[in-house]
C-alpha cells in the first residue's frame, strides 16, 4: 500500500502557499481590472468614417485620434481634437468636410478645425459634394468654383445600389461673366470647342459628378466708317451671333448722310481716295454664317455668294471692314451781279436792282406787242386819181 504522507506534505505546502499568496493575487487582479477600466474611460477617441471615399494614400480613412479628457469647472469632462488635414478622394465627388452624422449634406468641421468632444467616442463622417469649375477658354475674369450636395440617399448607401438620379444636384450658375477682346460671351458649354452654350448665367444647371464648363465665345464683327474728311473722325458699328459661334449677324449702313463743307457725299468705298462708291446708306452687310466660323472660302464662299445675289444684303468675309466716305467737290452756280445790296450802306444798289427787274421785263413785253401788231395790220392799196 503506497504511503500518502509525502503527498500530504505537498498538499499541505500547497495549501499554505495558497493561504499566503491568494490575497496578493486577488489584490493584483482587482488592480488590473481597475486599471483596464480606467484606461477605457480616461482615453477618449475620435474616429473617422470615409462614407464611401478614400484618401490620397489609398487607405479607407484617417487614423483615429486619442485624447485624455480634462475636468472643467462644472466637473464635466471634455477633450479637444484637431481635425485631420487629410483630404479625401472619391470619384465624381469633391471632399467638402466632416459631419457628426452620416446623412449630413453640409460639413460641421473642416481639416484643421478644433473639435471639443464631450463623450468617450466621437465619430466624423466625410461630407461629399460635386464641384462645378469654370474654364475661361481664353477669356479673363474671376469665376470661382461652385458646389452642390446630392441627396442624403448617397451617404451611407451601398455604392452599387445607387442610381444616377441619386448623384444629381442643382446649381444656379453665378452671374459673373468673363471678358475677351473682340469676342462676345455666349454662355457655358461642356467642351472648349462647343459651338453653342449649354447653360447661361442665372440658369439652374444639374450635375451628377464634378464637372468643368467652358466659356463659349462668338466672334464680334465690326464696320469702321472713316469719314475721310481730313479730320480723322470715324464711327464703328459691331454685331455678333446670338446663339452659335457659326451664326451670322447684320450691320446696316446708317441712313444718315455725313456732311462736309464744300463737298457732296456720294457713298462708301472699301478703297481710300476713290471716286466710285460700292455701298450706300441703308445697305445691309452680313457677317459670319455658312457654318464655317469666322472666314469662308472655297465652295462655301461661292455658295454664299450665289445665295445672296438675290438678297438685299451683301455677305462680307472677315472679321472687320473699313469703309471710306466718297466725296465730290461742289461746283458753285455763277450768280449775276444784279446790284443786290449786301449791307445797309448802299441804297443806290437797291434802287438799281429794282429798276433792272422792272424795266427789263416791261421792255420785252412792249417789243413783243409791237411786233405782233405790225404783223397783223391790214394795208389798203388804192389807186390814186389823177
Amino acid at each position: 500500500m503506497p504511503r500518502l504522507i509525502i503527498k500530504n506534505k505537498h498538499i499541505t505546502r500547497l495549501l499554505y502557499a495558497m493561504i499566503v499568496f491568494l490575497p496578493a493575487i486577488l489584490i493584483a487582479g482587482v488592480q488590473i481590472i481597475n486599471s483596464s477600466s480606467a484606461n477605457a474611460w480616461d482615453t477618449w477617441m475620435l474616429i473617422y468614417h470615409t462614407n464611401n471615399g478614400v484618401n490620397h494614400f489609398g487607405s479607407n480613412l484617417p487614423e483615429p485620434q486619442f485624447c485624455t479628457p480634462e475636468v472643467g469647472e462644472n466637473e464635466e469632462k471634455s477633450c479637444e481634437f484637431i481635425v485631420s488635414d487629410t483630404i479625401m478622394l472619391r470619384e465624381g465627388f469633391d471632399f467638402w468636410g466632416w459631419a457628426t452624422t452620416r446623412e449630413a449634406v453640409e460639413p460641421e468641421y473642416y481639416p484643421g478645425d478644433t473639435l471639443v468632444a464631450h463623450s468617450y467616442q466621437t465619430d466624423l463622417y466625410a461630407v461629399w459634394s460635386h464641384e462645378l469649375t469654370f474654364d475661361l477658354n481664353g477669356g479673363e475674369g474671376e469665376i470661382k468654383p461652385q458646389y452642390c450636395q446630392p441627396g442624403s440617399a448617397v451617404y451611407g448607401a451601398v455604392e452599387e445600389e445607387l442610381t444616377e438620379a441619386d448623384y444629381k444636384c442643382d446649381i444656379v450658375i453665378q452671374s459673373n461673366t468673363p471678358t475677351r477682346d473682340d469676342y462676345f460671351f455666349l454662355g457655358w458649354g461642356l467642351e472648349s470647342t462647343s459651338p453653342e452654350a449649354t447653360t447661361h448665367p442665372g440658369e439652374k444647371y444639374t450635375i451628377a459628378e464634378t464637372t468643368t464648363l467652358y466659356a463659349i465665345w462668338a466672334p464680334v464683327y465690326s464696320v469702321v466708317f472713316n469719314l475721310n474728311d481730313k479730320t480723322g473722325a470715324s464711327d464703328v458699328l459691331t454685331c455678333h451671333p446670338e446663339d452659335s459661334i457659326y451664326g451670322s449677324c447684320d450691320i446696316t449702313i446708317p441712313d444718315a448722310v455725313p456732311t462736309r463743307d464744300g463737298y457732296g457725299f456720294l457713298g462708301w468705298a472699301i478703297i481710300n481716295d476713290t471716286t466710285a462708291p460700292v455701298f450706300y446708306p441703308g445697305n445691309v452687310l452680313n457677317f459670319g454664317g455658312a457654318g464655317r466660323g469666322e472666314v469662308m472660302n472655297g465652295p462655301a464662299r461661292r455658295a454664299a455668294k450665289n445665295a445672296t445675289k438675290a438678297a438685299t444684303s451683301t455677305h462680307i468675309d472677315g472679321r472687320s471692314l473699313m469703309l471710306y466716305a466718297v466725296w465730290k467737290e461742289d461746283t458753285p452756280i455763277p450768280v449775276p451781279d444784279t446790284g443786290i445790296m449786301t449791307t445797309d450802306g448802299d441804297k443806290t444798289g437797291m434802287i438799281n436792282n429794282v429798276g433792272v427787274y422792272v424795266a427789263v421785263p416791261t421792255a420785252l413785253l412792249v417789243c413783243v406787242w409791237f411786233v405782233k401788231r405790225a404783223t397783223t395790220k391790214k394795208v389798203n392799196f388804192t389807186k390814186k386819181k389823177r
